[in-house]
């Protein structure tokens, strides 16, 4: 279900795009915020998707010819990249949406960096990033999708083992 659609944008006070503090779950990827930089917002509440497990198959098993990948050589579980996109409306109209376009392209797409969840705001994820879509066919507001490849774990933002991307 969307948190949002453009009739409750522009009759709700709560989606007020001239006061930043009240919408919610922006996302920073690297040093922009989807709402203070690009006032972009999802259209539902961004989840970044788990990492999928490592399956491998062995005839010699006796797990139904399937086994964790990690159980070959180590005791421990292998797991793939997180991989999704997350939709969001263009609220703030004051752009020009090539102009947009254009700057949310040649920040993100297909660069590494981090992404911070204002719902999370205490972890990060790292990985790749690409627009995947634009759609200005709606009358009111454009969509745009993002799309990420991610390492499988998120990070604790005080964790001194990381490096600054």
């Amino acid at each position: 279900m969307a948190i949002l659609s453009s009739k409750q944008i522009r009759l709700n006070p709560y989606f007020n795009i001239n006061d930043k503090s009240r919408i919610p779950h922006s996302i920073t990827f690297g040093k922009r915020n989807t709402w203070d930089h690009w006032g972009i917002v999802p259209t539902s509440l961004p989840v970044i998707s788990p990492p999928g497990i490592d399956i491998r198959s062995d005839p010699n098993s006796l797990k139904n010819g399937s086994i964790i990948g990690g159980d070959i050589i180590a005791p421990y579980t292998t797991l793939q990249n997180r991989e999704g996109d997350i939709e969001f409306i263009v609220v703030d109209q004051r752009w020009n949406w090539a102009e947009l376009y254009s700057e949310i392209m040649s920040h993100l797409h297909g660069f590494k960096m981090k992404a911070i969840l204002e719902d999370d705001p205490e972890y990060f994820y790292q990985g790749r990033f690409s627009v995947s879509g634009w759609d200005s066919s709606n009358d009111d507001y454009s969509r745009i999708t993002i799309s990420y490849n991610l390492d499988a774990y998120k990070y604790l933002i005080t964790d001194p083992t990381i490096k600054e991307i």
